[in-house]
Protein backbone atom coordinates (compact mmCIF):
# COMPACT_ATOMS: atom_id res chain seq x y z
CA UNK A 1 0.00 0.00 0.00
CA UNK A 2 2.50 2.56 -0.93
CA UNK A 3 1.38 5.96 -1.67
CA UNK A 4 -0.56 6.99 -4.42
CA UNK A 5 -0.74 11.08 -5.90
CA UNK A 6 -3.31 11.83 -8.38
CA UNK A 7 -1.89 11.71 -12.08
CA UNK A 8 -3.11 15.06 -12.94
CA UNK A 9 -0.29 18.01 -12.87
CA UNK A 10 2.32 16.01 -13.89
CA UNK A 11 2.63 17.84 -17.06
CA UNK A 12 3.81 21.71 -17.52
CA UNK A 13 4.27 23.69 -20.69
CA UNK A 14 7.64 24.63 -19.53
CA UNK A 15 10.14 24.06 -18.66
CA UNK A 16 10.78 21.36 -20.99
CA UNK A 17 14.64 20.69 -20.60
CA UNK A 18 15.40 17.52 -18.21
CA UNK A 19 18.01 18.22 -15.89
CA UNK A 20 21.37 16.54 -16.10
CA UNK A 21 21.80 13.34 -13.89
CA UNK A 22 23.81 13.59 -10.57
CA UNK A 23 27.74 11.28 -10.76
CA UNK A 24 28.03 9.01 -8.09
CA UNK A 25 30.04 9.18 -5.52
CA UNK A 26 33.61 7.14 -5.66
CA UNK A 27 33.67 4.12 -3.80
CA UNK A 28 37.01 5.67 -2.41
CA UNK A 29 34.92 8.39 -0.47
CA UNK A 30 32.64 6.06 1.58
CA UNK A 31 34.38 5.78 5.00
CA UNK A 32 34.79 9.55 5.48
CA UNK A 33 31.48 10.04 3.79
CA UNK A 34 29.99 7.91 6.89
CA UNK A 35 30.86 10.55 8.98
CA UNK A 36 29.85 13.37 7.47
CA UNK A 37 26.60 11.81 6.28
CA UNK A 38 23.72 14.24 6.95
CA UNK A 39 21.29 11.24 8.57
CA UNK A 40 20.89 12.06 12.39
CA UNK A 41 21.93 9.98 15.15
CA UNK A 42 19.11 7.49 15.79
CA UNK A 43 18.15 7.47 12.51
CA UNK A 44 18.97 4.99 8.99
CA UNK A 45 19.02 5.98 5.67
CA UNK A 46 18.67 2.27 4.46
CA UNK A 47 14.75 1.91 4.04
CA UNK A 48 15.19 -1.83 3.55
CA UNK A 49 16.83 -2.73 6.49
CA UNK A 50 14.15 -0.31 8.12
CA UNK A 51 11.48 -2.41 7.38
CA UNK A 52 13.80 -5.88 8.55
CA UNK A 53 13.75 -4.11 11.95
CA UNK A 54 11.12 -2.94 11.97
CA UNK A 55 9.16 -6.50 11.44
CA UNK A 56 11.66 -8.10 14.26
CA UNK A 57 10.38 -4.98 16.81
CA UNK A 58 6.79 -5.29 16.08
CA UNK A 59 6.75 -1.52 15.41
CA UNK A 60 5.98 1.29 12.92
CA UNK A 61 8.21 3.23 10.40
CA UNK A 62 8.34 6.43 10.81
CA UNK A 63 9.76 7.99 7.68
CA UNK A 64 11.19 11.78 7.41
CA UNK A 65 11.96 13.05 3.62
CA UNK A 66 13.88 16.02 4.24
CA UNK A 67 16.13 19.00 2.58
CA UNK A 68 18.37 19.04 5.10
CA UNK A 69 20.75 21.88 3.99
CA UNK A 70 17.79 23.95 2.35
CA UNK A 71 14.84 23.52 3.77
CA UNK A 72 13.65 25.98 6.39
CA UNK A 73 10.65 23.94 7.52
CA UNK A 74 12.89 21.02 7.36
CA UNK A 75 15.43 22.59 9.86
CA UNK A 76 12.73 23.44 11.93
CA UNK A 77 11.02 20.53 12.82
CA UNK A 78 14.25 18.81 13.13
CA UNK A 79 15.54 21.13 15.75
CA UNK A 80 12.31 21.61 17.71
CA UNK A 81 10.84 18.07 17.60
CA UNK A 82 13.06 15.07 16.21
CA UNK A 83 16.52 16.02 17.69
CA UNK A 84 14.80 16.00 21.27
CA UNK A 85 15.65 13.17 23.63
CA UNK A 86 12.32 13.23 25.00
CA UNK A 87 10.80 12.67 21.90
CA UNK A 88 13.25 10.06 20.23
CA UNK A 89 12.97 8.25 23.40
CA UNK A 90 9.01 8.08 23.63
CA UNK A 91 8.73 7.40 19.81
CA UNK A 92 11.24 4.63 19.61
CA UNK A 93 8.98 2.25 21.29
CA UNK A 94 6.98 2.42 18.34
CA UNK A 95 8.86 3.41 15.48
CA UNK A 96 11.98 2.59 13.70
CA UNK A 97 13.09 6.54 12.49
CA UNK A 98 14.19 6.48 8.79
CA UNK A 99 15.65 9.61 7.07
CA UNK A 100 15.01 10.30 3.85
CA UNK A 101 17.32 13.26 2.35
CA UNK A 102 17.32 15.52 -0.45
CA UNK A 103 20.25 18.35 0.18
CA UNK A 104 21.69 20.30 -2.17
CA UNK A 105 25.19 19.08 -0.84
CA UNK A 106 25.63 15.21 -2.39
CA UNK A 107 28.49 14.72 -0.58
CA UNK A 108 26.07 14.99 2.53
CA UNK A 109 24.38 11.25 1.09
CA UNK A 110 25.63 7.96 2.50
CA UNK A 111 26.24 5.80 -1.37
CA UNK A 112 23.08 3.97 -0.34
CA UNK A 113 21.41 7.17 0.11
CA UNK A 114 22.92 8.87 -3.04
CA UNK A 115 21.57 5.62 -4.92
CA UNK A 116 17.69 5.06 -3.25
CA UNK A 117 16.75 8.07 -2.25
CA UNK A 118 15.46 9.79 -5.56
CA UNK A 119 14.14 6.42 -6.09
CA UNK A 120 12.24 6.90 -2.52
CA UNK A 121 10.99 10.29 -3.40
CA UNK A 122 9.61 8.78 -6.48
CA UNK A 123 8.15 6.18 -5.35
CA UNK A 124 6.19 7.44 -2.51
CA UNK A 125 4.97 10.30 -4.70
CA UNK A 126 6.47 13.09 -2.62
CA UNK A 127 6.31 16.63 -4.01
CA UNK A 128 6.79 18.91 -0.92
CA UNK A 129 9.45 18.95 2.04
CA UNK A 130 9.37 18.40 5.18
CA UNK A 131 6.71 15.49 4.40
CA UNK A 132 6.78 12.58 7.29
CA UNK A 133 5.36 9.30 6.24
CA UNK A 134 4.20 6.36 9.21
CA UNK A 135 4.07 3.23 7.70
CA UNK A 136 3.16 -0.35 8.59
CA UNK A 137 6.23 -3.00 9.12
CA UNK A 138 6.32 -3.97 5.43
CA UNK A 139 6.32 0.47 4.06
CA UNK A 140 2.78 0.62 3.51
CA UNK A 141 1.92 4.12 3.92
CA UNK A 142 -1.40 4.60 6.48
CA UNK A 143 -0.56 8.27 7.15
CA UNK A 144 1.42 11.80 5.99
CA UNK A 145 2.22 14.64 7.90
CA UNK A 146 4.90 16.90 8.02
CA UNK A 147 5.95 19.99 9.95
CA UNK A 148 3.89 20.62 13.20
CA UNK A 149 4.13 23.30 15.53
CA UNK A 150 3.91 22.72 19.61
CA UNK A 151 8.02 20.60 19.96
CA UNK A 152 8.19 17.00 21.13
CA UNK A 153 5.16 16.46 23.74
CA UNK A 154 2.11 18.04 20.79
CA UNK A 155 4.63 16.14 18.38
CA UNK A 156 4.25 12.68 19.79
CA UNK A 157 0.18 13.24 20.65
CA UNK A 158 0.16 13.82 16.88
CA UNK A 159 1.59 10.96 16.00
CA UNK A 160 -0.55 8.72 18.73
CA UNK A 161 -4.04 10.36 16.78
CA UNK A 162 -2.95 9.51 13.59
CA UNK A 163 -2.00 6.19 14.38
CA UNK A 164 -5.59 5.77 15.57
CA UNK A 165 -7.52 7.05 13.06
CA UNK A 166 -5.73 4.70 10.91
CA UNK A 167 -6.10 1.51 12.72
CA UNK A 168 -8.32 0.09 10.13
CA UNK A 169 -6.00 0.35 7.31
CA UNK A 170 -2.72 -1.00 9.44
CA UNK A 171 -5.11 -3.70 10.85
CA UNK A 172 -5.79 -4.29 6.86
CA UNK A 173 -2.60 -4.70 5.72
CA UNK A 174 -1.59 -7.08 8.67
CA UNK A 175 -4.65 -9.15 8.00
CA UNK A 176 -4.35 -9.90 4.10
CA UNK A 177 0.29 -10.06 4.41
CA UNK A 178 -0.35 -14.27 3.72
CA UNK A 179 -3.57 -14.19 2.10
CA UNK A 180 -3.21 -14.31 -1.79
CA UNK A 181 -3.90 -11.53 -3.51
CA UNK A 182 -6.88 -12.06 -5.68
CA UNK A 183 -8.66 -14.03 -3.26
CA UNK A 184 -12.02 -13.52 -2.85
CA UNK A 185 -11.71 -13.70 0.56
CA UNK A 186 -8.50 -11.22 0.58
CA UNK A 187 -10.80 -8.65 -2.00
CA UNK A 188 -13.83 -8.56 0.76
CA UNK A 189 -11.58 -8.14 3.77
CA UNK A 190 -9.86 -5.30 1.14
CA UNK A 191 -13.40 -3.52 -0.03
CA UNK A 192 -15.24 -3.89 3.63
CA UNK A 193 -12.28 -1.24 4.93
CA UNK A 194 -11.18 1.21 1.49
CA UNK A 195 -15.13 1.16 0.64
CA UNK A 196 -15.63 3.44 3.91
CA UNK A 197 -12.21 5.46 3.57
CA UNK A 198 -12.21 8.59 2.18
CA UNK A 199 -10.70 9.56 -1.38
CA UNK A 200 -7.27 10.20 -0.37
CA UNK A 201 -7.01 6.82 1.58
CA UNK A 202 -8.25 5.14 -1.03
CA UNK A 203 -5.93 6.93 -3.74
CA UNK A 204 -3.36 6.27 -1.66
CA UNK A 205 -3.71 2.67 -1.62
CA UNK A 206 -4.55 2.53 -5.62
CA UNK A 207 -2.81 -0.95 -5.88
CA UNK A 208 -5.59 -2.31 -3.36
CA UNK A 209 -7.95 -0.62 -4.87
CA UNK A 210 -6.96 -2.23 -8.46
CA UNK A 211 -7.04 -5.54 -7.06
CA UNK A 212 -10.33 -5.23 -5.70
CA UNK A 213 -11.61 -3.66 -8.85
CA UNK A 214 -9.78 -6.41 -10.71
CA UNK A 215 -11.80 -8.92 -8.92
CA UNK A 216 -15.50 -7.51 -10.04
CA UNK A 217 -15.00 -6.81 -13.64
CA UNK A 218 -18.60 -6.65 -14.52
CA UNK A 219 -19.53 -5.26 -11.33
CA UNK A 220 -21.71 -8.71 -10.23
CA UNK A 221 -19.97 -8.35 -6.79
CA UNK A 222 -21.45 -5.03 -5.92
CA UNK A 223 -17.73 -3.48 -4.93
CA UNK A 224 -17.09 -1.48 -8.15
CA UNK A 225 -19.78 0.96 -7.14
CA UNK A 226 -17.74 1.69 -3.88
CA UNK A 227 -15.07 3.51 -6.22
CA UNK A 228 -16.38 5.76 -9.06
CA UNK A 229 -12.99 7.54 -8.68
CA UNK A 230 -11.05 5.25 -9.90
CA UNK A 231 -13.90 3.80 -12.54
CA UNK A 232 -14.56 7.47 -14.01
CA UNK A 233 -11.92 9.56 -13.43
CA UNK A 234 -8.47 7.37 -13.43
CA UNK A 235 -9.21 5.86 -17.26
CA UNK A 236 -9.82 9.51 -18.50
CA UNK A 237 -6.44 10.75 -15.96
CA UNK A 238 -4.57 7.84 -17.38
CA UNK A 239 -5.11 8.61 -21.63
CA UNK A 240 -4.43 11.96 -20.31
CA UNK A 241 -1.14 11.77 -19.01
CA UNK A 242 0.05 8.56 -21.85
CA UNK A 243 -1.52 12.16 -24.72
CA UNK A 244 0.93 14.80 -22.65
CA UNK A 245 3.64 11.92 -22.32
CA UNK A 246 3.88 11.27 -26.39
CA UNK A 247 3.70 15.14 -26.50
CA UNK A 248 6.57 16.16 -23.42
CA UNK A 249 8.79 13.68 -25.32
CA UNK A 250 8.65 15.53 -28.81
CA UNK A 251 8.73 18.81 -26.82
CA UNK A 252 11.88 18.03 -24.82
CA UNK A 253 13.84 17.08 -28.00
CA UNK A 254 13.10 19.42 -30.16
CA UNK A 255 13.25 22.36 -27.20
CA UNK A 256 16.62 20.47 -26.51
CA UNK A 257 17.74 20.83 -29.73
CA UNK A 258 17.77 24.47 -30.03
CA UNK A 259 21.20 26.50 -29.37
CA UNK A 260 21.67 27.15 -25.77
CA UNK A 261 21.37 31.10 -26.27
CA UNK A 262 18.00 30.33 -27.57
CA UNK A 263 16.30 28.14 -25.22
CA UNK A 264 15.80 30.34 -22.30
CA UNK A 265 13.86 32.88 -24.83
CA UNK A 266 10.27 32.46 -24.82
CA UNK A 267 9.52 33.00 -28.09
CA UNK A 268 12.44 30.63 -29.55
CA UNK A 269 11.12 28.03 -27.52
CA UNK A 270 6.74 28.59 -27.99
CA UNK A 271 8.48 28.49 -31.78
CA UNK A 272 8.87 24.50 -30.65
CA UNK A 273 6.39 23.90 -28.57
CA UNK A 274 3.05 25.39 -30.75
CA UNK A 275 3.74 23.28 -33.82
CA UNK A 276 4.12 19.71 -32.06
CA UNK A 277 0.91 20.86 -29.37
CA UNK A 278 -1.26 22.05 -32.79
CA UNK A 279 -0.53 18.75 -33.64
CA UNK A 280 -1.92 17.00 -30.78
CA UNK A 281 -4.85 19.37 -30.74
CA UNK A 282 -7.21 16.70 -32.39
CA UNK A 283 -6.69 14.38 -29.86
CA UNK A 284 -7.02 16.97 -26.91
CA UNK A 285 -9.85 18.50 -28.54
CA UNK A 286 -11.40 14.30 -28.51
CA UNK A 287 -10.48 13.78 -24.74
CA UNK A 288 -12.25 16.92 -24.04
CA UNK A 289 -15.55 15.78 -25.14
CA UNK A 290 -15.10 12.35 -23.00
CA UNK A 291 -14.13 15.06 -20.35
CA UNK A 292 -17.03 16.99 -20.32
CA UNK A 293 -19.12 13.75 -21.26
CA UNK A 294 -17.87 12.63 -18.01
CA UNK A 295 -18.40 15.75 -16.32
CA UNK A 296 -22.26 15.88 -16.66
CA UNK A 297 -22.85 13.47 -14.12
CA UNK A 298 -19.82 13.90 -11.60
CA UNK A 299 -20.21 15.21 -7.93
CA UNK A 300 -17.94 16.44 -5.55
CA UNK A 301 -14.22 15.19 -5.43
CA UNK A 302 -15.00 13.49 -8.83
CA UNK A 303 -16.64 16.82 -10.34
CA UNK A 304 -13.22 18.65 -9.30
CA UNK A 305 -11.38 15.78 -11.01
CA UNK A 306 -12.96 16.11 -13.96
CA UNK A 307 -12.97 19.81 -13.98
CA UNK A 308 -9.52 20.14 -13.80
CA UNK A 309 -8.69 17.86 -16.43
CA UNK A 310 -10.97 19.83 -18.93
CA UNK A 311 -9.10 23.12 -17.55
CA UNK A 312 -5.72 21.65 -18.51
CA UNK A 313 -6.97 20.63 -22.17
CA UNK A 314 -8.49 23.94 -22.82
CA UNK A 315 -5.40 25.73 -21.49
CA UNK A 316 -3.21 23.21 -24.38
CA UNK A 317 -5.74 23.90 -27.04
CA UNK A 318 -5.40 27.37 -26.88
CA UNK A 319 -1.55 27.20 -26.39
CA UNK A 320 -1.27 26.02 -29.53
CA UNK A 321 -3.63 27.76 -31.39
CA UNK A 322 -1.34 30.85 -30.17
CA UNK A 323 0.84 32.85 -33.23
CA UNK A 324 4.11 32.62 -33.01
CA UNK A 325 5.63 36.03 -31.45
CA UNK A 326 8.25 37.12 -33.33
CA UNK A 327 11.73 37.01 -32.06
Amino acid sequence: MKKIIPLLGIFAIAPFINAAAENAVPAAKVAAQKKATSTPAGWTDDFEAAKKQAAKEKKMLLVDFSGSDWCGWCVRLDEEVFSKESFKKEAAKKFVFVFIDSPNDKNKLSPNALKKNPELVREFGVQGFPTVLLMTEDGAVFAQTGYKAGGPEAYLKHLDELVANSKPMIDLSRAIKQMRVGSLERVKKIDAVLSKVALQEQIRNEALVEEVLKADPAGKLGFRKHYPYFTQVRPIELKFNALMAKASSEINAAVSALPENERRARAAVMGKVTPILKKYSPEFAKLKKEVQAAGKSATGDIKRSVDEIERQLTRLIQTAEEKPQSK
